[in-house]
């Protein structure tokens, strides 16, 4: 495995000590992800690790992303807002009765036919 690309986290690297096990598997996961970003998955299996990774670390993730990918965390970042919207959007849904969650259903089906 090579070293660090980032700047993020090469300034990690210095901080941390290595004597303890916790340090080094942290460091390893990170120069993992860093791999990911940059070279691409290229299995399943690789894949799942990755979403691992990456909801482990998700602060470390999105800040070796912009470094490293600037474009594709911007696409990330728009893609995490829709997620987030329609999260909430679920929450809301969950909270109404029976015959008020089927009106919002068809509003939010009739929402998305009109976009495509």
């Amino acid at each position: 495995m090579n070293g660090p690309k980032s700047s993020y986290l090469k300034e990690i690297i210095k901080k941390k000590s290595f004597s303890k096990t916790a340090n080094r598997e942290y460091v390893l996961d990170l120069l993992t992800i860093e791999r990911y970003i940059t070279d691409g998955v290229k299995c399943y299996s690789s894949g799942v690790l990755f979403n691992q990774l990456q909801s482990k670390y998700q602060k470390e993730y999105f800040a070796i992303k912009k470094e490293l990918d600037p474009r594709g965390y911007l696409i990330e970042l728009k893609k995490q807002d829709k997620m987030d919207e329609a999260h909430k959007k679920y929450l809301k849904l969950e909270k109404l009765d029976a015959e008020n969650k089927l009106i919002c259903l068809k509003e939010m089906w009739a929402e998305v036919r009109a976009k495509n």
